[in-house]
């Protein structure tokens, strides 16, 4: 007897499949993948076309970031995001989204297991909130796009720790490509030097603990 597996495990096989015959697409049209993710709740009910000028509000505003979102008062933000329509309800949203971020993305790495034939398990990781952490996301230009090989060498303290942008982890398993480092109690960070799989070299100083950096490749 042939078994069948259920329709989210054929999609996702469908979806590798196509990505590995034709790689990403990028076809979302948005800047970075934050936008992408305002760009989700805004386009609700409404066309892109909306959806973008609420964006260029939230961006000429100077508030297209976690930290202007999360500052803003909520009647300003139903001005800036009219355009999309249903502004009182997406408001909201959005602040509720940011939120959530500040709550649940602070820094420890937690682990989702999607099974099979049963229901989706998240592993909470609960750190002493005095450690200090940075990540690291990277954007190839010359280099693959995803940055996979990329490695980034960070120093503090008076020592070094490298990481690499992994394009797997695993059979049916992927780690998040943002490069997490812990960094304890008090770092004095001096900088960290990216070494990017065409050949470049980049280096960037006057770090801050606390925070997700987006480095894309110079030119």
């Amino acid at each position: 007897m042939t078994r069948r597996t259920d329709p989210a495990t054929r999609l996702r096989r469908m979806h590798d499949r196509l990505v590995q015959a034709y790689g990403p697409q990028h076809w979302w049209p948005a800047e970075t993948a934050f936008e992408m993710i305002l760009g989700a709740y805004l386009t609700q009910n409404t066309s892109w076309k909306a959806a973008e000028g609420s964006l260029a509000n939230l961006r000429e505003a100077g508030t297209l970031t976690l930290d202007g979102l999360r500052a803003i008062r909520l009647d300003r933000l139903q001005q800036l995001v009219r355009p999309s329509g249903f502004f009182t309800r997406k408001a909201p949203a959005l602040k509720a989204f940011v939120a959530m971020l500040d709550e649940e993305f602070s820094g420890s790495l937690d682990v989702l297991v999607a099974n099979e034939r049963g229901p989706v398990l998240i592993y909470k990781n609960t750190v002493n909130p005095q450690n200090q952490w940075i990540e690291f996301q990277l954007e190839g230009t010359t280099s693959n796009r995803s940055a996979i090989g990329a490695e980034v060498a960070l120093y503090w303290n008076g020592q070094q720790q490298i990481q690499e942008v992994s394009g797997g982890s695993g059979f049916a398993a992927q780690n998040d490509r943002r490069l997490h480092f812990g960094l304890g109690k008090d770092p004095r960070m001096e900088k960290a030097v990216i070494r990017w799989p065409s050949g470049k070299v980049q280096t960037i100083e006057n770090l801050t603990p606390g925070k997700l950096y987006t480095v894309k490749e110079p030119a």
